[in-house]
């Protein structure tokens, strides 16, 4: 994500029809987006809430997000599970 943590969103929606949970953090230039099925580990969910509260309120503002994601396939559809958008 970019440097400037004052124009990052962090949204967590529930996505009904799949039961899928879309965690999605943009700043308008990037946009990261990651699926959860329901049977994943909502772990990872608290992690990544932790992670962009603790650089959303630091006070280096040239601070990069430090948050490092391995692209991964869901094995039942073969779909990958982040994706990246410029």
């Amino acid at each position: 994500m970019g440097r400037d943590n004052g124009r990052t969103r962090y949204v967590i929606k529930l996505h009904r029809p799949t039961e899928a949970i879309i965690l999605k953090v943009t700043d308008n230039n990037n946009s990261i987006m990651y699926r959860l099925s329901k049977n994943d580990n909502l772990k990872k969910i608290e992690e990544l809430n932790s992670l962009f509260l603790m650089w959303g309120t630091s006070e280096s503002s040239n601070e990069a997000f430090p948050l490092k994601i391995s692209r991964s396939v869901d094995k039942a559809s073969n779909e990958q599970k982040v994706k990246k958008v410029k």
